[in-house]
């Protein structure tokens, strides 16, 4: 309710919380908040159209959701290359208008109607996913006046997400790359790895796009695959060079056979990185486990630009 009185104050605003259940939570109590959930959450029309399945609760139960399907692919038409959207796929400006087919993508409809309503309601990875990497894309529809993060205890697990990265042994197979040469304790070793790792995929692309067999039947899914983990992998050099002394190497972790499985990467202070997610004119961070100094010093902020408001005494019996 707090959250609510801030957001109504500003008369537009972000409400960011931690889980489905949470944001469960909100829309019961707060209906002007406008929900984003993640696409597992809703059916494909377009598998559904495939698979005939007429009942979007089937199609949950076989798993036709959204995060299966292919809202873009790569389709050769009159000879050439071209990325063919999801028929089902409605635009920003059709929802903004109130002009979008009533058959449209039920995860895009909630998503669009969020952001051009005035106060919306996102999980951390949602919110954090569209701040980092679609700002861009959606700059007009993010000016708003603040952001309420609630849980704000665990912001910085959600940073870290965003800014560490993981390499897995079925990567290193495909890029035919044999893991005993490296060491896995050791950072330069691990940026060699993310180097070697993004010359193989591009030498992969390279190799398939010349052959004859993908030039008559293009699998467009899988060049588009490679090229995800080739990008990947030169931007996990990219990060670590920006800043060694910042990230630490984790033990990998490894089979019962004691081989290679996977190895992560991570910064030791996010806080270089977490102002680049909070950019509204205000911010609210609600929480029953912070202080005012450490959260401070962790989230990067001025200890001179925040107020911090506390209770004496908790107003729940113990």
């Amino acid at each position: 309710m707090v959250g609510a009185t801030v957001s109504n104050y500003f008369d537009s605003s972000f409400t960011v919380t931690a889980s489905k259940h949470l944001q469960d939570q909100y829309i019961k109590d707060i209906p002007f908040l406008k929900p984003v959930k993640g696409k597992q959450n809703f059916p494909c029309l377009k598998l559904m159209s495939a698979e005939k399945v007429d009942n979007a609760r089937r199609a949950m139960r076989w798993g036709l959701s959204c995060d299966k399907g292919q809202c873009q692919e790569r389709i050769s038409k009159n000879g050439k290359e071209v990325i063919e959207i999801c028929k089902f796929k409605p635009t920003i400006k059709q929802v903004e208008e109130n002009i979008a087919d009533s058959n449209s993508c039920h995860h895009y409809m909630q998503k669009y109607e969020a952001l051009v309503s005035k106060h919306s309601l996102w999980n951390y990875h949602a919110f954090f996913t569209i701040m980092k990497f679609n700002k861009k894309l959606f700059e007009e529809y993010l000016d708003r006046k603040v952001t309420v993060f609630d849980e704000a205890h665990k912001i910085e697990d959600q940073i870290i997400q965003f800014v560490g990265f993981d390499i897995f042994s079925g990567q290193v197979d495909e890029c035919n790359l044999n893991s005993e040469k490296y060491n896995f304790s050791d950072l330069d070793s691990m940026i060699q790895l993310t180097d070697d790792m993004a010359y193989s995929y591009a030498k992969k692309i390279k190799d398939i796009k010349e052959r004859a067999a993908f030039q008559n039947n293009p699998d467009y899914e899988l060049i588009t695959g490679l090229e995800r983990r080739h990008d990947r992998s030169a931007q996990a050099k990219i990060d670590i060079m920006s800043d060694k002394d910042n990230f630490v190497v984790n033990d990998p972790v490894k089979d019962l056979n004691g081989n290679f499985r996977t190895i992560s990467v991570k910064p030791i202070d996010v806080s270089k990185f977490a102002n680049s997610f909070f950019e509204t004119e205000y911010q609210i961070f609600m929480s029953a486990t912070i202080d005012k100094s450490s959260f401070c010093e962790n989230m990067g902020l001025e200890k001179d630009d925040v107020a911090f408001v506390d209770t004496m005494k908790s107003p729940f019996p113990i």
